[in-house]
């Protein structure tokens, strides 16, 4: 257990705190405002504040904690301890910077509500983010400035015992943006084999769809398919409900004007419930369209309780800074939400069609942003689409067969 000494407690301080040793670390956290309580406290203790206790670890608070507001941050003081980048720089305490309010500050995307400039489909752009301007969009710093501080702790002989960490995992997602092929691509491949003398032609993109459960449902692997609600094939009705019944969850993969029409996702959500006929609690947004605070909150408000858009279209790595799922903590309210949010890690779309990889350069990416994963004991969570694993002679087929067999 870590014993935590402040001045006053916060709905900021204990949403930082929480995730920083309950989910990352895996220890209990007990608070206090009792200097003379907080003194007699043996093992892992931190000093949230300004006052010289002599007494564990201090970290010197910067205020944004405290506040209730929210307001641009034009300058993060970004500076370096123990070699990893930091903001909230001080050079004060015994860790130089505040660190939980640094946490705070990623976990809760503060800079993506004041975005200078939003791209063609009206994201906040990966290049606003701290992280990717200091190079570090593929660590999860949030959780190694964490395993910082247990290292600091354990020089003061805490025991490593006390903090249980947590179990990396590896979770497979699909989205389903194109369940068949589109009427030309299916005319010219029967066309193509036509000339071969082969009077027929599979739909790649939906014999795919079967492929991905077939490969979980032999190696007994759970996954997470969305899928968008209005389809125009009723076999495609039929397999999501099949697959319903092995090893799938199915969300929901709203259309691109859900993030500006609430009430069209609500009819999207009744309309793939009633399909498939149970609720859906799931989620994540097509082409990763999202707005903060405003589409988290029409998600909770819609009965979704957890969603995976949280990552860059154009850029692969860790978009909230850490590998392990975290409540959506919405600024505007000053309140942490019941809406779990699940950060994708890796998109196969990144790859191929923005960063522009082979697939044996792509594989290593995978192989590296899972290795990041596994040193926080968080999830990496990737995501692949039917449509660019379509196809017998498709290299990243084998990319992706790979990933899923390891």
């Amino acid at each position: 257990m870590i014993t935590l000494y402040a001045h006053s407690l916060s709905e900021r301080l204990t949403y930082a705190a929480t995730h920083l040793f309950q989910r990352v670390l895996g220890t209990e956290v007990r608070y206090t405002s009792d200097a003379a309580f907080f003194l007699r406290q043996t093992g892992a203790c931190l000093n949230y504040s300004d006052e010289n206790l002599h007494h564990g670890l201090q970290i010197i608070p910067n205020g944004l904690l405290k506040t209730t507001d929210i307001y641009p941050i034009a300058d993060l003081q970004t500076d370096q301890w123990q070699g990893l980048p930091t903001i909230f720089h001080n050079g004060q305490g015994d860790v130089p910077f505040d660190l939980l309010a640094a946490a705070f500050y990623l976990l809760t995307l503060y800079g993506e509500y004041f975005p200078q400039q939003t791209d063609e489909h009206g994201r906040f752009r990966h290049q606003e983010s701290w992280l990717y301007q200091q190079g570090i969009l593929e660590m999860p710093i949030v959780d190694r400035w964490a395993q910082l501080l247990q290292r600091e702790w354990e020089k003061q002989s805490c025991p490593a015992q006390q903090f249980a960490g947590r179990a990396f995992r590896v979770i497979h997602t699909y989205d389903i943006d194109l369940p068949v092929m589109s009427r030309k691509s299916y005319a010219i491949g029967l066309a193509r084999n036509m000339l071969h003398g082969k009077m027929q032609f599979n739909d790649t993109y939906f014999d795919a769809i079967r492929m991905i459960d077939a490969l979980h449902t032999e190696k007994q692997i759970p996954y997470y398919l969305f899928a968008m609600a209005d389809t125009v094939r009723s076999d495609y009705h039929s397999l999501l409900l099949q697959i319903m019944n092995r090893q799938a969850t199915i969300g929901l993969h709203p259309s691109y004007d859900c993030m500006d029409d609430f009430a069209l996702l609500k009819a999207e959500k009744q309309q793939l419930e009633a399909l498939l006929n149970t609720d859906i609690r799931h989620s994540r947004q097509h082409f990763l369209r999202f707005r903060t605070p405003q589409t988290f909150r029409e998600l909770s408000d819609g009965g979704i309780r957890e969603d995976f858009s949280l990552a860059f279209a154009k850029a692969v790595g860790f978009r909230s800074g850490t590998a392990i799922p975290h409540p959506f903590f919405d600024l505007q309210r000053n309140q942490t939400t019941t809406l779990l949010l699940r950060p994708t890690v890796m998109m196969d779309a990144t790859l191929i069609f923005h960063q522009k990889l082979t697939p044996d350069a792509g594989y290593q990416k995978n192989q590296k942003l899972k290795n990041e994963c596994r040193q926080s004991g968080g999830d990496y969570l990737s995501l692949w689409h039917n449509s660019n694993i379509a196809g017998s002679a498709n290299p990243w087929q084998e990319v992706w067969k790979k990933s899923c067999s390891e």
